[in-house]
């Protein structure tokens, strides 16, 4: 996968390349995503260095004494730069772009899908029946009653009493 950290300076490239309404860059999530950088970036360079890296393990959920032991300093100073104002600050901004990295989670999607069944029951019942069906596929309601057609309470019987035919000679 792809950095979504911009590489290249904005700045360098030619007026009409900027205005290219399709490039992936100007679509707003990716903006969107550029800004929260920014405000990571901002915040960084406002704090120590040792203390940006105390706060960043921590959101990668390091254990205290690993990142003290690393980083050469007392348990103490690794939990009074995680509780400062600016270290929460940072580890707000990190949690808010981890956020948007991992797009919506389960609760939000099938959220989505029920405004939509909700809001075109009466003008669209066809949407709304496919959203749904996308909730039911959600929760596995059907796969039941699915796997029963897919498998079949079809028996067969062969019986050894049927006279012999043209093809069994």
């Amino acid at each position: 996968m792809a950095s979504t950290i911009l590489t290249y300076d904005p700045n360098k490239l030619p007026a009409n390349m900027l205005a290219m309404p399709h490039h992936p860059s100007a679509d707003a999530y990716i903006e969107g995503l550029r800004s929260i950088q920014r405000s990571i970036v901002e915040q960084s360079l406002s704090m120590k260095r040792k203390d940006v890296l105390i706060i960043k393990m921590h959101h990668k959920a390091t254990p205290k004494t690993a990142i003290a032991a690393e980083l050469k300093c007392t348990s103490q100073t690794v939990d009074a730069r995680i509780r400062s104002d600016a270290g929460q600050k940072l580890l707000a901004l990190l949690a808010y772009y981890q956020e948007a990295i991992d797009g919506p989670n389960e609760a939000l999607r099938r959220n989505m899908l029920w405004r939509v069944a909700a809001k075109n029951e009466d003008k669209a019942p066809k949407v709304a029946i496919s959203a749904v069906a996308e909730l039911n596929k959600m929760d596995n309601i059907g796969k039941e009653a699915m796997a029963n057609l897919t498998t079949g309470d079809v028996s067969i019987t062969i019986n050894q009493q049927l006279i012999r035919g043209a093809l069994d000679k």
